[in-house]
């Protein structure tokens, strides 16, 4: 037998109303018990809801939600001035996936605004969370616009994503730095020595060491006759070939000469 979902959604509503109420009812009663309050605390506890839990546990985080269905419930609520249920979500502006919004009544002057996401410095903070979370895996602007589109979610555009990830390189290296200086002095406190070994890593790029077991020009000269362009060649030339071993060893050795500065 397919059970009444329906049902349900009302009894939900009806026990918010209650917590409502219930939580009114205390407000104004300073803090003594009336009948009306232990009324609703037992219907309460008929439902099998706890008012404390209830009321205690707020949502917090991001959502990614469909705007025809945020539309939609708004719809069904009743405006706080003329108690009408013709209230209408219109979006002032976006900028990225930062949306404004305003709910307004259709039969009075109720209007009321807000954003989709917090800011911090009139930055939306989902804009730089989806630009750190873009970098975090590696991918850039293309990926990200790809992203967007494919959801169905406004995107930044080029010179909006450039400018949060210049934001972010700097409180990400400071970071960084911070991070790798309390390292450093944890281990040189524990092992009470300055020397440690270290895990290198040639992927991500804070510097470089160019090395080559191969030089094009000195090949090039050992295959030339000994003649002016020779010695003019071999004059000006700088040889590029700065190591000797496999290419396994090349890039241990490089991040030692790094090390080593």
């Amino acid at each position: 037998m397919v059970k009444n979902t329906s049902r349900r959604r009302k009894r939900h509503f009806m026990v918010i109303n209650l917590i409502k109420k219930c939580k009114n009812n205390a407000n104004v009663s300073n803090g003594t018990s009336t009948i009306s309050e232990s009324k609703l605390s037992e219907n309460l506890k008929s439902y099998g809801f706890n008012q404390q839990e209830t009321v205690s546990n707020s949502l917090v985080g991001n959502r990614i939600t469909d705007i025809e269905t945020l539309s939609n419930v708004f719809s069904e609520l009743s405006c706080l001035k003329g108690y009408n249920n013709d209230i209408f979500l219109f979006k002032d502006s976006k900028y990225g996936l930062c949306s404004d919004f305003t709910l307004k009544c259709s039969k009075c002057d109720f209007l009321k605004g807000f954003s989709s996401t917090q800011k911090t410095l009139n930055v939306p903070e989902v804009n730089a969370r989806f630009v750190y979370g873009m970098r975090q895996i590696g991918k850039g602007f293309s990926s990200a616009y790809k992203f967007c589109a494919t959801l169905n979610l406004p995107a930044l555009s080029k010179s909006g994503y450039k400018k949060h990830e210049n934001r972010l390189l700097k409180v990400v290296t400071d970071v960084a730095e911070d991070s790798m200086c309390n390292a450093a002095k944890e281990v040189a406190e524990t092992l009470n020595r300055n020397e440690c070994g270290v895990s290198v890593d040639g992927t991500w790029q804070l510097d470089l060491e160019v090395m080559s077991p191969y030089c094009p020009t000195c090949r090039k000269l050992q295959k030339m006759h000994k003649n002016a362009e020779y010695v003019a060649l071999k004059a000006d030339h700088i040889c590029q070939c700065n190591y000797e071993g496999s290419s396994a060893e090349m890039e241990s050795v490089g991040a030692h000469r790094i090390f080593s500065r």
